[in-house]
């Protein structure tokens, strides 16, 4: 191989991994409504304004502060303790804000923008995080609603790619479904 293929050998080396990583990306699949689940638009989007608790109801690995504040699950300091909620404040239409209470302190907020979808409240999250030559790329795809008893329901999707330099060495994902959320107050 000489000097001037080099770049043409790298980029099919590229794309060959990326095609290879590509049937691991998660996507959300289509809904499937629950029968006490309301359907919300722009109209009704404060139904979702209240106190929720972190934890799923059933326990799953699903937590509400990741979803909705993009938090980063490695961060082990914070994880959720009793008393630890999160509220959500309904901005206008098509924004909330989220906020997550620890006892009575604010310990972040995050102002979300979305569209609606299906009677679904839609948004989606993406970072690049550098550290020195590993690159972690994380997407998110939330959808979510409000049940008649007022609890919370979110379906989530993630997906994950770390690149050594700018090639992709391993990629994966995560869905959620159903997940519902106990509302506080």
């Amino acid at each position: 191989m000489t000097l001037p293929d080099l770049p043409r050998f790298m980029f099919s080396l590229l794309v060959l991994a990326v095609a290879s990583l590509s049937p691991s990306c998660k996507s959300l699949a289509p809904a499937v409504s629950l029968p006490n689940q309301l359907s919300l638009s722009e109209q009704n989007l404060a139904e979702l304004a209240g106190q929720y608790e972190i934890l799923s109801s059933p326990a799953t690995s699903t937590q509400l502060d990741e979803i909705l504040l993009f938090r980063n699950y490695f961060d082990l300091q914070k994880k959720p303790g009793e008393g630890d909620r999160i509220q959500i404040e309904v901005r206008n239409g098509t924004t909330i804000r989220a906020t997550l209470l620890q006892g009575s302190q604010t310990v972040k907020s995050k102002t979300i923008k979305g569209r609606f979808e299906e009677g679904y409240f839609r948004f989606r999250h993406s970072r690049l995080i550098p550290f020195l030559a590993v690159n972690l790329y994380r997407r998110l795809e939330v959808r979510m609603t409000r049940l008649e008893n007022g609890n919370l329901r979110v379906d989530d999707s993630s997906t994950g790619l770390a690149f050594l330099l700018c090639f992709p060495v391993i990629g994966g994902g995560d869905s959620n479904e159903k997940t519902i959320f106990r509302k506080i107050r």
